[in-house]
C-alpha cells in the first residue's frame, strides 16, 4: 500500500476579498470582541456566536459585524468559512473534504492557515451575558 503525500496549502492575497460573514479570535483574546458584540447588539444588530477549537466566532450581516482590532474576518467559500483577505492554493472544496475525512465525517466550519475549526453553525441570537461568562470582556 502506498502512502499519500500531504497536501501543502499556501495562502496568497485574495482580490477581491470575500464578503465578510463572520469574525473570529482565539477565545483567550475574546474580551474586546465580546465588548464589540455587546455594543452591536445594543444597537439592534442580529448577532450569533459559537465557540469551537479554542476560537470565538461571531456571525452577523456584513454591516452589523463588530469591529475588533487583530480579529480575522471570514467569508463563505464552497460551504466553509475562509479568511476574507487570503485564498488557499487548493480549492476550498478540497480543504473541506480533507478536513472532514480527518475528523470522522464532521464538517468543518472554518479553515484558517493555522487551524481547522469544527463547530455547529449557530442559529439563535447571541446571549451576550453567556459570552461574557465564557470569555470575559463585555465592558461598556
Amino acid at each position: 500500500m502506498q502512502a499519500c503525500a500531504p497536501i501543502v496549502v499556501r495562502w496568497a492575497a485574495r482580490e477581491p476579498p470575500l464578503p465578510a460573514a463572520a469574525v473570529t479570535v482565539p477565545v483567550g483574546q475574546g474580551g474586546a470582541l465580546v465588548a464589540a458584540v455587546r455594543h452591536r447588539v445594543a444597537a439592534g444588530a442580529q448577532v450569533r456566536a459559537v465557540a469551537g477549537s479554542g476560537r470565538l466566532i461571531v456571525f452577523a450581516e456584513p454591516d452589523d459585524l463588530p469591529w475588533c482590532p487583530g480579529a480575522r474576518y471570514l467569508g463563505w467559500d464552497a460551504g466553509v468559512l475562509l479568511p476574507t483577505e487570503i485564498v488557499p492554493s487548493v480549492p476550498a472544496e478540497l480543504l473541506s473534504m480533507a478536513a472532514r475525512s480527518a475528523s470522522a465525517g464532521v464538517a468543518p466550519l472554518v479553515v484558517l492557515p493555522d487551524a481547522v475549526i469544527f463547530a455547529p453553525l449557530p442559529t439563535q441570537p447571541v446571549d451576550v451575558e453567556a459570552l461574557v461568562a465564557m470569555v470575559g470582556g463585555g465592558e461598556a
